[in-house]
């Protein structure tokens, strides 16, 4: 079975109706660089929707990757329940300056609703 067959079969696509796919199949794409996406068969892409505004500073960018890869041979991830972790701190410090006076404290939250609902 291909990329494509199995991703037929087995997955939904949000935004598109079922029936699209019989007309426009799904893309199955292999690899991104920059504002570039790449499927299967080596067809370029602009990613002009920055896979739903996630990769709004490109694909695979060297500077970013490298700085997470580093981070993660430190800590992935730790609870913010009575924990804490010296970039968060770090990042507190470099923000703080930007902010409206009397605002002095930050609050991490890992979507738009949730930081809609900590405001």
């Amino acid at each position: 079975m291909s990329l494509l067959e199995a991703d037929l079969k087995y997955i939904w696509h949000p935004a598109q109706q079922m029936k699209d796919a019989e007309v426009f199949p799904p893309v199955v794409i292999d690899h991104g660089k920059g504002c570039y996406l790449y499927d299967t068969e080596g067809k370029e892409y602009i990613d002009i929707i920055s896979s739903w505004w996630c990769n709004l500073l490109g694909h695979c960018n060297d500077e970013i990757n490298d700085a997470i890869k580093d981070q993660l041979d430190q800590l992935e991830h730790v609870i913010f329940a009575n924990f804490s972790h010296r970039p968060a701190i770090e990042l507190c410090q470099a923000l703080l300056p930007l902010l409206p006076k009397g605002l002095t404290h930050f609050n991490f939250t890992d979507n738009g609703s949730s930081s809609v609902e900590c405001a």
